[in-house]
């Protein structure tokens, strides 16, 4: 613990500043970790808003089509009253804060349109990648 080491090392600055930089990362790796773990859809259909299709893609390309599909079909449901509100009761129910749920609805939604919920996250990141590569000439 730091104060253990101020003990010991009354005068290393370098070391103090170290173990408390290693202390924040630990600490932020941890929520981060389950940050993450609550943004994924429950492998349990009966928990899930919407069931995931029968089959799922895992790898490979999607064309242009695809992504819009799936960027109007995000959009659809987030500017939905109806979610809005489940939202709101999913919080009052301890599933989370409003970001994490909402990133779990995309995952659902993804899966249930027959993309792997990594998988389609994954193509969101590339595509938005691509997209500032391209402005960026």
């Amino acid at each position: 613990s730091p104060s253990v080491v101020e003990k010991v090392y009354p005068k290393d600055a370098e070391l103090k500043q170290a173990l408390e930089t290693f202390m924040r990362t630990c600490q932020q790796a941890g929520q981060m970790a389950m940050s993450q773990a609550m943004m994924r859809a429950s492998a349990d259909p009966s928990k899930r808003r919407v069931p995931p299709a029968a089959e799922l893609q895992e790898s490979g390309d999607l064309d242009t089509e695809r992504l819009v599909q799936m960027v109007e079909g995000v959009m659809a449901m987030i500017s939905s009253k109806d979610l809005r509100a489940q939202l709101m009761d999913a919080c009052r129910e301890g599933q989370g804060n409003p970001e994490v749920v909402l990133m779990r609805y995309q995952r659902e939604y993804f899966e249930s349109t027959g993309l792997e919920q990594d998988f389609a996250v994954g193509q969101l990141r590339a595509l938005a990648g691509r997209a500032q590569a391209a402005i960026m000439g």
